[in-house]
């Protein structure tokens, strides 16, 4: 049993960076998911985390 986790991270790298460069060719295409919205509700509050220069 303990030997199968360096298994596991031998297998679990490259598909983690296949992914990345996946979604980044996507991206490149123009085929990439379409940015979400913010909720309303988030839109009316002001940020409460600015400060007045």
């Amino acid at each position: 049993m303990p030997d199968i986790f360096n298994n596991l991270i031998v297998v679990i790298t490259p598909a983690i960076a296949h992914a990345i460069l996946l979604e980044g060719a996507l991206s490149f295409l123009g085929l990439h998911r379409a940015r979400q919205s913010p909720a309303a509700s988030e839109l009316k509050e002001p940020r409460q985390d600015l400060r007045p220069a």
